[in-house]
């Protein structure tokens, strides 16, 4: 009886471990695994919220910065001139298949569009993220020791963390 119950204890150890070592590789802001998904309102039109997960499809380089950390800053503006440059890069029939999202954690809406004007970023490419939804992305895209840039694939993938112009060009080939 002993060790039935033993085994039955392993076995369930065993599934638990499983599931829970699954879970981990399904949404990790790690290579190869699945972008963290999101929800979060546009700078240009507070009415509009954009998902992660309506960009599937097509490949996204998705960058946080805020203006307390200038180097966020500087690279946050640096992935925005390399996006535009990949896409110009890119023969006519691929344009537009590489997305910048830039996602700011700053409090002040103002503040982010008077950088975002000083920055030659536009509008329409910054996601605003405060109060609860700052706290989920830094969790989940693991923020706390600084911020960085992701290059998610079609299928919602983490394929490079930080990545260079010549690294998105090779990877989208």
């Amino acid at each position: 009886m002993k060790k039935t119950i033993g085994l039955l204890l392993l076995a369930v150890a065993v599934c638990i471990i499983s599931v829970a070592a699954y879970t981990e590789r399904v949404y990790q802001p790690r290579e190869g695994y699945r972008a963290p998904s999101f929800e979060l309102t546009a700078l240009s039109d507070t009415s509009t919220t954009l998902r992660l997960a309506d960009l599937k499809g097509q490949y996204v380089l998705l960058s946080f910065w805020s203006a307390a950390d200038p180097m966020s800053r500087m690279r946050n503006m640096n992935n925005d001139v390399i996006a535009r440059r990949v896409d110009a890069a890119l023969p006519p029939d691929a344009r537009d298949t590489l997305n910048f999202i830039s996602v700011n954690f700053d409090s002040s809406r103002r503040l982010v569009e008077e950088i975002a004007a000083r920055d030659s970023l536009n509008l329409r490419d910054i996601l605003l993220a405060a109060g609860p939804d700052s706290r989920r992305l830094r969790s989940d895209y693991h923020l706390i020791d600084g911020y960085r840039s992701y290059l998610i694939d079609p299928a919602g993938r983490v394929i490079a963390r930080n990545p260079s112009e010549a690294t998105i060009l090779r990877l989208m080939d």
